[in-house]
Order: C-alpha cells, then sequence, then structure tokens
C-alpha cells in the first residue's frame, strides 16, 4: 500500500516559482485554507491527506509581487537563478546590416518630411508641389544610397 505522503502531495517538488496554489489543477483539490499570516503576506494551506503545510509566499520582485508556492520550512526567495542560456554576441555583419537599414530610413524620412515642409503655394500647381515633394524624396534616397556605399567601401 502507498503512504500517505506519496498519494497526495508528497510529490511535489518542494518549491514552485510564479504560480498561486490556485493555479495547481493536482494539489489545490487536496488542500483546505488555514488563517493567514498576521501581515497577509503569507497564505498557509494543509493537505487534508497528510497534514503538509503549504505556504504561498508574495514577494515583491521588481514591479509586481511574485507567488513562490514552498512546503513549511523551505525558505521562499527568489534567489536561485533560473537556468538561462549565455547570450552569443551578435556578430557584426547583422549589427552592421540593422545599421545601414536605419541611415538609408532615416535619409528617405529626411526627404520626404524637407519636401512636405518645403512645398511651394497652392498657386504654383499641383504638378509643382508634387514634382517638388518628389525631387526631397528621391534626394533623400540618393543621400542614403552615398552613405552605404561610403560605408561599405570604408570596412576592412
Amino acid at each position: 500500500m502507498e503512504a500517505p505522503r506519496e498519494a497526495c502531495c508528497g510529490k511535489r517538488a518542494d518549491k514552485t516559482r510564479g504560480v498561486a496554489i490556485q493555479e495547481i489543477p493536482d494539489l489545490f483539490p487536496l488542500v483546505k485554507e488555514l488563517p493567514p499570516d498576521p501581515s497577509g503576506q503569507i497564505l498557509r494551506y494543509e493537505c487534508r491527506t497528510c497534514g503538509q503545510i503549504w505556504e504561498q509566499h508574495f514577494l515583491p520582485f521588481m514591479h509586481a509581487d511574485v507567488n513562490v508556492l514552498v512546503k513549511a520550512g523551505v525558505v521562499a526567495d527568489l534567489g536561485d537563478p533560473v537556468p538561462v542560456a549565455p547570450s552569443t554576441p551578435e556578430p557584426r555583419e547583422a549589427r552592421d546590416l540593422r545599421m545601414d537599414g536605419r541611415i538609408f530610413l532615416a535619409c528617405s524620412v529626411a526627404g520626404g518630411l524637407i519636401g512636405l515642409l518645403t512645398r511651394p503655394r497652392q498657386s504654383a500647381g499641383a504638378m509643382a508641389r508634387g514634382n517638388h515633394f518628389a525631387l526631397w524624396l528621391l534626394g533623400g534616397i540618393a543621400l542614403g544610397l552615398v552613405i552605404l556605399f561610403v560605408r561599405s567601401a570604408r570596412k576592412p
């Protein structure tokens, strides 16, 4: 026959971070709520089968509280790091390509804005106004291409 702790909550990990006890479907039906801690930062629950006490701590973390569910007696801290793969440095080619795109876009937008801000009056006619805008837009694109050409010529 299986021990009572193994049949109920005994198989669960000692600590679960980021989840409230209500969000654990295999544990929540097994426990009953006890009176909370006077500080209101710790909610206590007891397993109906084995009597194991579970504590749900609200730990301040950045701009919110984090739920940490632990068995009674286990330290509820956020000190143990979450496993994160080490970041690899970005290749220089990718960084240069992104910068080239930003330079080209900035020159094109600047040419378009100058074209809009310096358009002739209505009396000049629609054709003159459109040509003025197109000329400045193409000038901005050309400037961007020249800058990119010079940058590529200077690369080792």
